[in-house]
């Protein structure tokens, strides 16, 4: 028999606080105090705006725990944090982070999300700071608050796209969409998934395949799903929508370029956080659908379940990519510094024009697609995960 594993409630409150504490590290010179104090202090830079960003991982309504390992979760959980201020061209630099758990959760699995969280930080420059732990009877939460910064005349608002501007975006779109129904159709690809990615320390793939269980015999949608996408493609998907890619970089070459009149990240869906954008600054836009980098994971999975992808990528959401107004002059100049100093590919797909326009997609032969593409995601409107 195998022995018990520990809980929280095993640790208590402050027990759970101090092993974690021994999990951050010191952090840089700008943290005078860090975690352990009542308040974190904190030098910032002369002359620099401070940017300030907060966002909530929700069990059950943004992940399942048992379709995600607890490290992903923690990489997932900065990530959306660090889209965020890579939409203002800024550089992040410090963390809180509050959790809520169920008394029974394992250790091990709040250990597993720590490290993703602090990983997922520090790759970008950023330091957990401090933060909170509750109880919560029955649900996971998460919720980050980053602070970073930026120079001033650097900043890129949402609201200052111009008439006639292109319209950019970075990457591709449509893939973390695809994971997600892999999921949620062949729940079982989360173990599999979980195995390649080396997550099956801790209680990562006990708790996988409890919650699981008999998946690989359910339906003929993950049966057609199994047999027409190759296993590449389904863990691109999966990976993905695990963890996203932060376009921080490429959010302050955009910045500093000069040429960006405004940018968002793409959570909530492109054209719904298009929407957003051109709501912000009062114009309208037209989307060359043509143009837009559907993810080759997104055209395999879609096909798969006889879905169309061109739907999935502009509305799918959940993909953390950076979309920007650039003036024409210098949209040259924008692909070509993205390129030099990022792996990853700009694309224009779209203009900006006058508000009473509004947002409209056309293909390459002039034909538009149908206006209700464009709703971007609201929690008060939509379904939870299932």
């Amino acid at each position: 028999m195998k022995p018990s594993k520990p809980i929280v409630r095993d640790l208590g409150e402050f027990g759970l606080i101090e092993r974690l504490r021994q999990r951050v590290s010191p952090g840089p010179s700008s943290v005078l105090v860090g975690i352990g104090d009542d308040v974190a202090v904190l030098r910032s830079t002369a002359g620099r705006l401070l940017l300030a960003t907060c966002d909530t991982q929700v069990e059950g309504i943004h992940f399942l725990r048992h379709t995600v390992p607890p490290r992903c979760l923690g990489q997932r959980a900065a990530a959306v944090n660090l889209s965020d201020m890579a939409a203002m061209g800024g550089v992040p630099s410090w963390a809180l982070v509050s959790l809520m758990l169920p008394d029974k959760t394992p250790v091990a699995w709040v250990d597993a999300l720590y490290r993703g969280l602090t990983e997922g930080l520090e790759r970008y420059g950023a330091a957990l700071v401090g933060g909170n732990t509750a109880r919560h009877p029955e649900r996971i939460v998460v919720d980050v608050t980053l602070l970073g910064e930026v120079d001033e005349a650097k900043m890129v608002l949402r609201r200052g796209a111009h008439i006639g501007d292109f319209i950019v975006v970075t990457g591709s779109l449509g893939a973390s969409k695809a994971g997600l129904e892999c999921l949620r159709v062949a729940p079982f690809m989360a173990q599999e998934a979980a195995r390649t990615l080396n997550e099956t320390e801790d209680a990562t793939l006990d708790e996988l395949e409890m919650a699981c269980g008999d998946a690989p015999s359910q339906g003929e949608a993950a049966q057609n799903l199994m047999a027409a996408v190759d296993r590449d493609t389904w863990m691109r998907a999966v990976h993905r929508y695990w963890v996203p890619e932060p376009r921080v970089q490429e959010g302050q070459v955009l910045a500093a370029s000069g040429w960006v009149h405004a940018m968002i990240d793409v959570s909530d869906g492109f054209l719904g956080d298009l929407a957003h954008l051109c709501a912000a600054s009062d114009v309208g836009a037209v989307i060359h659908v043509d143009a837009v980098p559907v993810d080759w994971a997104c055209q395999g999975v879609a096909q798969a379940l006889g879905q169309d992808p061109l739907l999935w990528a502009l509305t799918g959401g959940e993909d953390y990519e950076i979309l920007a107004a650039v003036h024409p002059e210098g949209l040259d100049h924008v692909l070509q510094a993205v390129a030099q100093q990022s792996a990853v590919t700009c694309h224009a797909v779209g203009r900006i024009v006058p508000r009473d326009q509004g947002i409209q997609c056309v293909r390459q032969d002039g034909s538009a697609l149908e206006a209700h593409w464009g709703k971007a995601w609201d929690h008060f409107r939509q379904e939870a995960a299932s």
